[in-house]
């Protein structure tokens, strides 16, 4: 576990953060959420995600679900009206995976900021 100071808040980042946060970066700040999946056998599998939405946002992560509020694929028009943003990211990632139910996505200069601080750059 590692404390870092971020924008003049303390940041706790364990080891299995910093391997998500590394994990996006690599798969360019948008991946499937099998990719955080570690073990070997399904009986002892685990998710190296953290479980509570505030660390998720104080990392940088968010989590979006292709079926938001009813919709089978959430097309750039759908996204746009739902969060008010359309994001290119977003899009891109869910045309190109269209059977993925959600995907996890990261603001790259958090990200990139945090592991600069963790001396982690990949």
């Amino acid at each position: 576990m590692q404390i870092i100071k971020l924008n003049g808040k303390k940041l706790r980042v364990s080891a299995s953060d910093e391997r998500c946060l590394l994990i996006l970066k690599e798969s360019n700040f948008a991946s499937k959420k099998s990719e955080f999946v570690e073990g070997r056998y399904a009986r002892y599998r685990n998710t190296i995600l953290p479980r509570d939405r505030k660390n998720l946002a104080d990392l940088g992560i968010s989590e979006l679900s292709a079926r938001t509020n009813g919709y089978d694929f959430l097309s750039p028009e759908n996204y746009a009206r739902i969060t008010g943003t359309q994001s290119t990211r977003v899009r891109k990632f869910f045309e190109t995976n269209p059977r993925c139910r959600s995907g996890i996505f990261g603001n790259p200069r958090r990200i990139n900021a945090i592991l600069s601080k963790l001396g982690a750059d990949a």
